[in-house]
């Protein structure tokens, strides 16, 4: 299946044709920026078109501003029988225009996507995956097929729903953080002075709005502009603001508390929500366990600001960093920047960039023995993999042995000591001769 992603340079287009290509998908990328999309298909072995008649699905990972005068232009030139979709965040004009489309080519499929997350998730599993069906067919049922697999999470929606509920997700969330960043702003408060007496709830609510403010600041200008419920939440945000300062001036604990109070029954299900607040706060304690069960260990973590990898031995960690010996450097990394990686990851790390050495260990068992016998309990040591890489019975063994040799494959050699002596003890344990 062939899917021309335009916009597929774009941070958000590039994680989707990733994505897409990893599934099977024959991914093809077009952009207003043609040395750029040149660059890239070149670089990820990707077909480098602006021709949408060569393609099973069209997907448009444009700026919603530029979205409905494209669907115009190439509405005509997508070939009969395929999908077109967009993954704008704001829907109104949007689909409109698909609308319009889809009353001139009866012979296409037509739908509006919005993938409810950004470009730096790892995996979309569980992120809301909102479909806006037009017209719909075989490709559209593949295309849901796949984010069904992908995310598990598919919400069908119309476009006026999507965007009155938006403007509370998307615009309410942002303008209030806008307006929060302006405040520490002009009264002049250095951010990093604050997170020194830091609580968990500030930590978690500067991360949110840090991620708003530092990632693309023309999509959330955007979103803030262009969904036309946006204005209504502004107006309230700004009345009940101007209502609760009033409150806090009349000095009253007792008007305030009975304000949280009836604020807080909007949440039909506090403890979820507690909940949820808790796994995000616990979330950074959580990798900072992890790390520190790690001291005087070697350990992989990623960069996620430069998406490099760091393995050396652990020396410390707190709050803020992580100290790492990367051979004779000592390395200094701010928690907020790393994630711990996952064994399965440290394995294909090294293979990729360490290289293995080997230990061979021969000794006798008796002829009759299953080599799988010796086998098992090899493949149990720590930091080392074992092959059978010999078996004979001649040349000076005695009547009724064997020799087996085992090959120990490992990459790091301040481990070999402790290879060698666990490796010994399996053998003098089953009773078996060391050569």
């Amino acid at each position: 299946m062939k899917i021309l992603i335009i916009g597929g340079t774009g941070a958000f287009g590039a994680f989707y044709a990733d994505l897409f290509a990893k599934n099977g998908f024959e991914v093809g990328i077009s952009s207003r920026d043609a040395e750029k999309a040149k660059k890239f298909c070149e670089e990820k072995g990707y077909l480098c078109s602006s021709d949408p008649s060569n393609f099973d699905i069209v997907l448009l990972s444009t700026p919603n501003e530029s979205t409905p005068a494209l669907i115009k232009e190439i509405g005509p030139k997508i070939k009969k029988g395929s999908l077109l979709v967009d993954f704008c965040s704001v829907k109104t004009f949007v689909a409109k225009e698909l609308i319009a489309l889809s009353k001139e080519r009866s012979d296409i499929e037509i739908a509006s996507i919005h993938p409810m997350h950004g470009p730096r998730v790892e995996t979309i599993t569980g992120y809301p995956i909102i479909f806006i069906p037009i017209k719909t067919g075989e490709k559209y049922n593949l295309i849901k097929e796949f984010f069904e697999e992908m995310s598990g999470n598919i919400i069908k929606t119309t476009p006026e729903n999507h965007d009155k509920t938006l403007s509370i997700v998307q615009g309410l969330t942002h303008y209030s953080q806008f307006v929060s960043a302006a405040v520490i702003k002009e009264l002049g408060m250095d951010i990093k002075e604050t997170m020194k007496l830091s609580s968990p709830n500030y930590s978690l609510f500067l991360s949110l709005m840090s991620r708003v403010l530092l990632q693309n600041p023309e999509l959330y200008c955007q979103i803030q502009l262009e969904n036309p419920y946006n204005a209504k939440v502004r107006e309230v945000f700004t009345k009940n603001a101007q209502r609760l300062e009033k409150l806090c001036m009349k000095e009253k604990c007792d008007d305030l508390i009975k304000e949280i109070i009836s604020e807080g029954q909007s949440f039909k299900d506090p403890d979820a929500m507690l909940i949820e607040s808790d796994r995000a706060v616990n979330s950074q304690k959580y990798v900072i366990n992890t790390i520190k069960s790690h001291i005087g260990k070697k350990f992989l973590v990623e960069n996620l600001l430069t998406k490099t990898f760091h393995y050396g031995t652990i020396i410390d960690v707190n709050s803020k960093e992580l100290i790492l010996l990367e051979g004779s450097r000592t390395t200094h990394l701010s928690l907020s920047k790393i994630r711990a990686t996952t064994k399965e990851e440290m394995l294909e790390w090294k293979e990729k960039n360490l290289e293995k050495r080997n230990l061979d260990f021969s000794f006798l068992v008796p002829k009759e023995t299953d080599t799988k016998i010796v086998e098992h309990p090899l493949s149990h040591t720590k930091h080392a993999d074992f092959k059978l890489i010999d078996e004979y019975t001649k040349d000076h063994i005695p009547e009724g042995k064997k020799s087996l040799t085992f090959r120990a494959y490992y990459f790091d050699e301040d481990k070999k000591q402790k290879i060698i002596d666990h490796t010994i003890e399996i053998i003098k344990g089953l009773c078996y001769e060391v050569r």
